[in-house]
């Protein structure tokens, strides 16, 4: 009797709504993208897919510093 209560308890309980986190995950091409970005460089739309190019540019607004770089590329590697 218990296990029947618990199993309906349990298919009566609401699901939880599907959610879609898109992949912000910094990477290396994301990295030089936003170098090249912050750098004005020519031609980097044919460097890099749009993909990159868009994170890059949302994810570093203003341009990424030296700084920033040298900590990006910490995280990435495991430092805290």
């Amino acid at each position: 009797a218990q296990r029947i209560e618990l199993e309906i308890l349990r298919s009566t309980r609401p699901t939880a709504p599907a959610v879609h986190v898109p992949d912000n995950s910094v990477n290396c091409q994301v990295l030089e993208a936003a170098c090249l970005l912050t750098a004005k460089a020519a031609h980097v739309e044919e460097a890099y897919d749009e993909q990159t190019l868009d994170l890059a540019s949302r994810r570093f607004r203003g341009g990424i510093g030296l700084q920033e770089l040298l900590l990006e590329a910490a995280w990435a590697n495991g430092y805290t």
